[in-house]
């Protein structure tokens, strides 16, 4: 069995300064958790937009009866984005390259300019966790749609914090 989730939240920021706090969401206290994130590849495509491939080093908590079949807390995390400039539209897609066997958990976010207010940014963001084991598949599946809903907070939290330290000038704007 497959387990789908989906979380949208509305940023009052403009859509400039969102993708700005995006990029500088690492590291923060709220996402103490992300030890590294490595650059893999940056580019411009022929259609203007930023193409980037990253990988995050993570480190987490897993439940005890995970923790005696699956030992270790290290987790790496593939993040693809496509920044476009023209439709001010920012896509992540970013999945778990450690223990996929066991658990693979996708994850895409897309940030938007908000259709009620152009100054506000909208993010819907949209989780597929599966497990190919078949004891204790349903018990995966659900710790992974658990660990989905409280990072998508602690993402917002994260974003929201370096909004915080740019309005207080600890940043300079994208606009």
């Amino acid at each position: 069995m497959v387990r789908f989730g989906t979380f949208e939240y509305l940023f009052n920021e403009t859509f400039e300064n969102v993708t700005l706090a995006f990029w500088n969401k690492y590291p923060n206290p709220i996402s103490s958790h992300v030890l590294s994130v490595d650059t893999i590849s940056r580019e411009v495509d022929d259609n203007g937009r930023l193409c980037t491939t990253r990988l995050l080093t993570k480190v987490g908590k897993k439940p005890q009866w995970m923790m005696n079949i699956f030992p270790g807390t290290l987790a790496y995390v593939i993040e693809v984005s496509t920044l476009d400039p023209k439709e001010r539209k920012l896509t992540t897609f970013t999945k778990n390259i450690t223990l996929t066997s066991i658990c693979l958990a996708e994850e895409k976010c897309v940030y938007t300019v908000s259709k009620e207010n152009a100054n506000w940014t909208m993010c819907e963001t949209s989780c597929r966790v599966s497990s190919n084991l078949t004891i204790g598949r349903g018990m995966i599946e659900s710790f992974g749609m658990s660990r989905f809903k409280g990072n998508a907070v602690k993402t917002k939290a994260a974003i929201q914090h370096v909004l915080d330290n740019l309005r207080e000038g600890g940043m300079k704007s994208a606009s």
